[in-house]
């Protein structure tokens, strides 16, 4: 099993701007807009799709590449780590928003 990154990645200056970068160009849950797509969720959080870890951190196509990174709202980001999440959001017909 792989060792676990240092935390201290996720605040460096690279990994912020990388973050920055890619939640600029896809300010939406790219898993909700995968399964329903009229639901409009912002995203908050870029998660790696190869797992990150000591091992690969210092290969710059997986630890920044867009290829390899994925934008998540709260709930997908819970839902991926295996945490407990319940919420849902709907954009409804005349703009407003539910939670579902």
């Amino acid at each position: 099993m792989a060792r676990a990154v240092d935390v201290s990645f996720y605040k460096g200056k690279r990994w912020q701007e990388c973050r920055r970068a890619y939640l600029q160009a896809h300010p939406l849950c790219e898993r909700c807009l995968a399964k329903v797509p009229e639901e409009i969720v912002p995203a908050k959080y870029v998660h790696h799709l190869t797992e990150l870890n000591a091992d690969n951190v210092n290969d710059a196509r997986i630890a920044y590449g867009f290829d390899n990174l994925q934008a998540l709202c709260f709930d997908c980001h819970e839902e991926l780590h295996k945490r407990k999440v319940k919420r849902r959001y709907k954009v409804e017909p005349d703009g407003s928003i539910t939670i579902t």
